[in-house]
C-alpha cells in the first residue's frame, strides 16, 4: 500500500494522475498500449470494444446491439444491430436514415473540378427517387426496367397518377 506503481499480470498502473496499461509512462489520464484494444463487459454480458487496426479503429459489440454516438450530451448517430445507419434518429428504418427537425440537406459537393454524383443501381430492378410531403408520396423519378426511358410521375393517392414527362435516351 502507498505505492505509486502497481504491476501484475494486467500490466502497469500508475497513480495518482495517470493510468497506463502496457506502458510505464502514460501520456494521458488513461492510456492502453496494446494491439488487442479495450473490451468492456457489463453484468448483463454486453461486450463492447475498441481495437486499433492497420486501417484505423474498430468499434464493436459482440452481441447484436446498437452503437450510438453522442455529442454535447445529445444523440447524434446510431448504427443498428441490422447495420442500418441513422443520423439524427434512433432505431433507423433504412440502410441510411437521416432525420432532422426543420430543413434537412444532404449534400454531395465537388470542391474542385469534377462532378458530384448520386449513383442509384437497382441491380436488375428499377432505380427510383420518391418525393413526399408530410409522409405522403407526391412524385417520383424512375428509370424504365429496360433502361430506355427516364420517367417523372405525380401521385394520386397511393398510386402513380399521371405521367409528367418521359425522356427517351435515344432522343
Amino acid at each position: 500500500s502507498g505505492s505509486a506503481i502497481s504491476t501484475g499480470s494486467f500490466g502497469s498502473v500508475h497513480v495518482p494522475d495517470k493510468i497506463g496499461i502496457g506502458t510505464t509512462s502514460p501520456s494521458v489520464a488513461f492510456e492502453v498500449n496494446d494491439s488487442t484494444g479495450i473490451k468492456l463487459v457489463n453484468p448483463t454480458n454486453l461486450t463492447v470494444g475498441l481495437t486499433p487496426t492497420n486501417n484505423g479503429l474498430q468499434i464493436y459489440t459482440l452481441e447484436s446491439k446498437h452503437i450510438q454516438f453522442w455529442t454535447g450530451n445529445t444523440f447524434a448517430m446510431e448504427i443498428s444491430e441490422n447495420q442500418n445507419v441513422g443520423i439524427g434518429t434512433i432505431d433507423p428504418a433504412y440502410r441510411l436514415d437521416v432525420r432532422k427537425a426543420g430543413e434537412t440537406i444532404i449534400q454531395a459537393k465537388a470542391t474542385n473540378t469534377g462532378r458530384a454524383k448520386l449513383h442509384l443501381d437497382a441491380h436488375t430492378d428499377i432505380a427510383e427517387i420518391y418525393f413526399a410531403l408530410g409522409g405522403s408520396n407526391k412524385g417520383a423519378i424512375y428509370q424504365e426496367s429496360d433502361g430506355t426511358k427516364l420517367n417523372v410521375y405525380g401521385f394520386t393517392g397511393s398510386s402513380y397518377g399521371y405521367e409528367i414527362m418521359t425522356w427517351n435516351y435515344s432522343d
